[in-house]
């Protein structure tokens, strides 16, 4: 074997740097080939290489990936091929996009899988209940036929020689959306005869009258009518929403705090005078109350009808004497209190329009010389209602409907 080096014939200035190809180490060769450091070829390092940002094998301070050598800024990393992995910054946030994305997928399947299978939704189905019931609106009609309904009740018992009457009545009502609709009414009822009644066999010509009433109402899919009798005397106090249909003596024990300071106020005063005031002063109580002092109507107010001393042909007595003695009745025995309705054309039918205009034109003028005699009001009915709610006479609540 021929140990002397093989002549070189190249350039003299590279020929300090050339070996013989067998000496050429192997990553040398991988690289294909060029410029080789010998035996120093051979030392190789593993760490992470800042241009690629992998961990490779370094040999001579080179990135055998991409050819980054450490202490060269100029080396470009060599091109990519293929997707660059990236970094996740917040693995919790993509298990929460994934979690989202579930929930709305299965929204969508809720939704459109009864409209692909042909079963019902909610909606479809509370439409379907719905056509199931036909509520009843408590309209002014619905009112309307309830009163019609009451005062043929009230017929029937007369007609049968029952004092008993329903003078008020309230509706409750209970709906369940789509499913059901409980109507009750409750008719307060009054009379002599109001226990006998209310009960059975009592209540059977009332029952009778009312029926058809509800029939109609029970006609209606999902609909439940019934009427409830009761009687407390008087003694409780209606409720906001309920409707009087006869007017009278329990309308007046149903507000009879608002007469009796009144009634009171008059009763001093004729202790005290020996005869009732030819008039009512708004300010005989306190509060003041709402009246045109004699016999007017006033809404929800009240009115006032004297009643003067008269002899054996039914004319009041007028004064003796001098001055305005002579002028006005001599005494005043006794009044009507009057407690009027919110409308004049509802309440008690007492009396006529005759018996307004005589009062108006010759007892309401008082004092004055009388040329003529001169009576009291006539009170009589004439089938149209006054606007009154209940009367107070001499103290008395009057027991009329």
């Amino acid at each position: 074997m021929n140990d002397q080096p093989t002549e070189y014939e190249g350039d003299e200035k590279e020929q300090a740097t050339h070996l013989d190809d067998a000496q050429m180490s192997l990553q040398s060769k991988i690289r294909g080939g060029g410029r080789d450091e010998g035996e120093a070829a051979s030392e190789q390092v593993t760490r992470l290489c800042p241009g690629c940002g992998r961990v490779t094998v370094f040999v001579q301070d080179a990135c055998t990936h991409c050819g980054y050598k450490r202490g060269s800024a100029g080396v470009s990393p060599l091109p990519q091929y293929g997707p660059t992995p990236v970094r996740e910054e917040n693995p919790l946030m993509r298990w929460l996009l994934i979690v989202l994305i579930v929930l709305i997928l299965a929204a969508v399947v809720i939704i459109i899988w009864p409209n692909l299978f042909g079963r019902p939704s909610t909606d479809q189905a509370a439409q379907e209940n719905a056509v199931g019931l036909q509520a009843v609106a408590l309209s002014d009609a619905f009112h309307a036929d309830v009163q019609e309904a009451l005062h043929a009740g009230n017929v029937a018992w007369r007609g049968v020689g029952m004092d008993c009457y329903i003078y008020r009545y309230g509706v409750y009502e209970n709906t369940v959306p789509a499913t059901s609709q409980a109507i009750r009414i409750t008719a307060y009822s009054g009379g002599d005869d109001v226990d006998d009644g209310i009960n059975t066999p009592g209540n059977e010509p009332f029952l009778a009258a009312v029926n058809p009433f509800l029939d109609q109402l029970n006609a209606n899919p999902g609909v439940e009518a019934t009427i409830r009798l009761v009687s407390t005397g008087g003694q409780d106090a209606p409720a906001p929403q309920d409707i009087y249909i006869a007017y009278g003596y329990y309308y007046g024990l149903e507000h009879w705090q608002e007469m009796e300071p009144i009634v009171a106020a008059l009763k001093e005063m004729y202790q005290s005078e020996g005869e009732y005031p030819h008039y009512l002063s708004e300010d005989i109580v306190r509060p003041a109350i709402r009246t045109r002092k004699g016999f007017y109507y006033m809404s929800e107010g009240f009115g006032y009808l004297p009643v003067f001393k008269a002899d054996a042909k039914g004319h009041i007595v007028m004064g003796t004497g001098s001055g305005l003695s002579s002028l006005n009745p001599e005494e005043c025995t006794g009044y009507y209190l009057f407690l009027y309705t919110k409308s004049q054309n509802e309440g008690l039918d007492f009396h006529d329009d005759n018996a307004l205009i005589y009062y108006r034109e010759n007892v309401a003028n008082f004092p004055r010389v009388v040329d003529e005699p001169v009576t009291n009001v006539k009170l009589e009915p004439d089938g149209e209602p006054d606007g009154i709610a209940c009367i107070v006479k001499d103290g008395e609540l009057l027991k009329i409907h």
